[in-house]
């Protein structure tokens, strides 16, 4: 179950962050962004989802860079990813599952060639508190001003 949700955000944040970097100004989005650490340390590789609180609102995702760094962008569509996130209250979770990336369980090496469309090489271990994973136990949020910073640091703790 855990590894079918890790899958799914990833494939959302891999949709997101292949999009255009425009600001997006038929949704009303504004410029967010923040960083996660975990013990102090940045936290490369981490999905950062933001899920709206209130109906009608879409959700904003992004990827840490070696810094901890992320910048939200929305999904409208395949081919639409503006940057940003609409103004609003957001319950948040951040997953950082393990990739397999060496031998396989049974001893051979993962061709990427060979995984089967919509499967995907991730192990499901999670690499940060799987609390954090889920938006109802994560008890992170945000808040999305109109104008102004939003910047989100998230710090994350055992």
């Amino acid at each position: 179950m855990r590894v079918c949700l890790y899958i799914s955000l990833a494939a959302c944040a891999a949709l997101i962050s292949g999009g255009c970097n425009k600001a997006g100004p038929a949704l009303g989005t504004v410029p967010a962004g923040g960083t996660v650490t975990y013990k102090g340390q940045a936290v490369e590789g981490a999905t950062v989802s933001l899920l709206p609180t209130a109906e009608g609102g879409k959700g904003a995702s992004g990827v840490t860079d070696s810094n901890g760094r992320f910048q939200l962008k929305t999904y409208a569509g395949p081919t639409s990813q503006p940057a940003g996130a609409m103004p609003g209250e957001y319950r948040v979770l951040i997953i950082k599952p393990e990739i397999v990336s060496g031998p396989s369980a049974e001893g051979e090496a993962v061709d990427p060639g060979r995984i089967e469309e919509g499967k995907s090489p991730t192990e499901g271990k999670s690499l940060i508190p799987e609390r954090y994973g889920n938006a109802d136990t994560s008890g992170l949020t945000a808040s999305v001003k109109p104008s102004g910073e939003n910047n989100f640091p998230f710090e994350l703790t055992d």
